[in-house]
């Protein structure tokens, strides 16, 4: 599964193939370029799909804010012009060129923000997975 959590990823891991498991905090598409911040227990780092991957860039168009992922990639550094110093992880981004994605079906899909976070506990969730390929 997961070879390292999102939120320890820095410097120390640029050209390191990894594995990260979690959900998708947030979607951007720069029109060629699409960026995803992943979530896991130990906090977001940056994604973005290689264009160059035939078939990847239709597969992250397909993904939403809370979709589970399953990311394999290579960390590498920011440009000292794009590191984010709001982010833990801001100095590094991981390069993707696979992704597998399990979804939450329509009926059970839910937006956590910061207030339902604290409103909502959830003892057990069973997923329906469902493997984009």
């Amino acid at each position: 599964m997961r070879s390292i959590y999102c939120g320890h990823l820095n410097k120390s891991h640029v050209d390191q193939e990894v594995t990260l498991c979690g959900w998708i905090n947030k979607r951007r598409d720069l029109g060629g370029l699409i960026f995803v911040d992943v979530r896991d227990r130990e906090g977001l780092v940056q994604v973005v799909f290689d264009p160059e991957v035939e078939g990847l860039m239709d597969i992250a168009n397909k993904l939403r804010q809370e979709f589970c992922v399953q990311i394999k990639g290579v960390v590498r550094a920011r440009p000292e012009s794009q590191v984010n110093k709001d982010m833990a992880t801001g100095e590094v981004e991981i390069l993707a060129p696979r992704l597998k994605s399990s979804t939450v079906p329509k009926r059970y899909r839910w937006t956590l923000t910061s207030k339902t976070r604290k409103s909502v506990v959830l003892n057990t969730v069973i997923l329906t997975c469902v493997v984009l390929r």
